[in-house]
């Protein structure tokens, strides 16, 4: 359901989110306070995204500088967990991308094997 916003509620988000003064909220066109809105979001993203981002690299020294030997040394921060912004960048071959990458190992291997032949 959808909640109705009147103009002193935008103008709070505008003053907390923004923090722009109230006179430069009513100067603003909807347009520009929609873009303002949209930059402050995404900023508090990237903020959020790195915060992570930092967590992880000091667990994965934190798991690599243990008095007992790991049983598996972690050598990227990938590999400790995916984040789920991280998994929506994976991106998946085609099957023409995948046929050419075999078909190109497949020759170079069978260039290898000529070689050693001969």
């Amino acid at each position: 359901m959808l909640q109705e916003l009147s103009f002193d509620k935008l103008c709070g988000i505008a003053i907390a989110t923004l923090g722009i003064s109230v006179s430069a909220f009513y100067e603003m066109t909807p347009i520009e306070f929609s873009y303002a809105i949209a930059e402050a979001k995404e900023a508090e993203k990237i903020k959020i995204r790195t915060a992570y981002e930092i967590q992880r690299h000091a667990l994965r020294h934190q798991w690599n500088m243990r008095r007992e030997r790991p049983k598996r040394h972690i050598d990227r921060d990938k590999d400790v967990e995916l984040f789920p912004w991280e998994a929506e960048e994976v991106v998946g071959q085609t099957v023409e991308e995948q046929k050419q990458i075999l078909l190109g190992i497949a020759a170079a291997s069978n260039k290898k094997r000529k070689k050693r032949k001969s």
